[in-house]
């Protein structure tokens, strides 16, 4: 359960004590959310590339606004552990990733008063991380979401396509509380996605808001809701991160 006073984004939400009363009564999770800790057939089961690539690299954001940095530095990561590591090669860590990136406006985005980051600053953000780790041929796409066939239908290809090899992510920005069911989680996010079960049409959500939640099942459906509102500061819908290795990419 959450605190009475709950830092999201840089700022307090102060909510009453009927409210927080209310609050205590909920469940953890609403029915869009489902834990992995009672859902593992599907890993147990299958390969999981990207399950197994992201899970030694899980991460809490360390701000409220981090969660663009925590996403990103589990997904550097996981794209770096097939090459040999070295004994005097550092894993990435959030701070380190914002020192190698020299930016100035990340930095503040996810600080302590930071109001975090849109779908597309993060796209260009992330593109910059590979560029300075010399992390060559990697491609980053940005989808928008929409409430049409053809988006579905695209997001279902992109999330097959993921789960066939640990040579791409999907890193989702939707609306938190959509899927666990929190009010007080009605704001945007952005988390990787760790696997996908088209049988079942779930997806499994390793959310860095790590104080509060743990892996969790979504259906689908539920995701692409979340993902279809506004993000008020860029005034388009929310969507996801495509990162994947594209051999025909000229080395630069």
């Amino acid at each position: 359960m959450k605190a009475l006073y709950r830092l999201i984004a840089g700022s307090f939400l102060i909510v009453s004590a009927t409210q927080a009363e209310e609050l205590r009564t909920l469940p953890k999770y609403g029915p869009n959310a489902a834990r992995m800790y009672l859902n593992r057939e599907y890993l147990q089961k299958n390969a999981a590339p990207d399950f197994w690539a992201l899970i030694p690299y899980y991460v809490h954001q360390q701000t409220g606004s981090a969660c663009s940095i925590a996403s990103a530095t589990m997904i550097l990561n996981a794209i770096r552990a097939p090459s040999e590591l070295s004994s005097s090669m550092d894993l990435l860590t959030q701070d380190s990733v914002l020192r190698l990136t020299e930016n100035p406006a990340w930095s503040k985005a996810v600080g302590k008063k930071g109001g975090g980051v849109t779908l597309d600053q993060l796209g260009a953000y992330f593109t910059q991380a590979l560029e300075k780790l010399k992390l060559k041929n990697w491609k980053v796409e940005i989808l928008h979401a929409d409430s049409t066939p053809q988006f579905q239908k695209r997001l279902s290809e992109i999330l097959k396509l993921n789960e066939s090899s640990d040579r791409s992510f999907v890193l989702i920005n939707y609306l938190q509380g959509e899927l666990t069911g929190d009010p007080e989680g009605l704001i945007g996010h952005l988390a990787p996605v760790g696997a996908y079960d088209s049988k079942a049409s779930k997806v499994l959500i390793l959310d860095p808001d790590r104080q509060y939640y743990e892996p969790y099942w979504s259906p689908e459906a539920s995701l692409i809701r979340a993902m279809n509102t506004t993000d008020k500061v860029s005034g388009k819908t929310r969507g996801l991160l495509w990162i994947h290795f594209s051999p025909s990419l000229s080395e630069k």
